[in-house]
């Protein structure tokens, strides 16, 4: 019979709210195939799919080590000319390294083991925030027939702050 390592991982995002599935993660075993995918949770929770073994991946005199290189998936437009930013989001771009140890037991049944050696798989975004920078405007009356000339007594203005669209709450 075979054994599975389910591997979890912790995702934040600096300066805004973490959404469900918003990033995604991919596991490379050494030749660089993708063998395990996974995606973050709204509380930064990072599920991958199962690593599975079987007896053709036991080496049976001795335990086996497989060693794999975890990563977040990078958008395409995030590149080093942009610090790895993009929407607002630079990207993590750190690879961690995990261990998964596999053996026969006792009764010849595989047994796989996530190392303690293995690097912990937490991976950070930042979010752009708006502090120190500086945001300009400029206000015209426009009359009904067209002309800016004149304000009206009494009359105000609210003005609104968004990011890409999105209000801020700044008002």
């Amino acid at each position: 019979s075979g054994d599975q390592v389910v591997p979890m991982g912790k995702k934040t995002l600096e300066n805004a709210t973490l959404n469900n599935g918003e990033f995604s993660f991919e596991i490379k075993d050494e030749a660089g195939k993708v063998v395990s995918t996974g995606s973050n949770d709204a509380d930064g929770n990072i599920t991958f799919t199962n690593l599975v073994y079987g007896k053709n991946d036991v080496d049976r005199e001795k335990p086996k080590t497989y060693t794999y290189k975890v990563s977040e998936v990078i958008p395409a437009a995030a590149t080093a000319e942009n610090n790895y930013t993009v929407n607002g989001v630079t990207y993590d771009t750190s690879v961690k390294t995990i261990y998964v140890e596999v053996k026969l037991d006792e009764n010849n049944n595989v047994e796989a083991t996530l190392l303690d050696s293995s690097d912990a798989l937490t991976f950070k975004n930042v979010a752009e925030t708006l502090s120190g920078k500086t945001v300009s405007a400029q206000k015209v009356w426009v009359n009904s027939d067209g002309s800016t000339a004149g304000w009206p007594a009494g009359a105000a203005v609210k003005v609104e702050l968004l990011a890409d669209g999105v209000p801020t709450g700044m008002v």
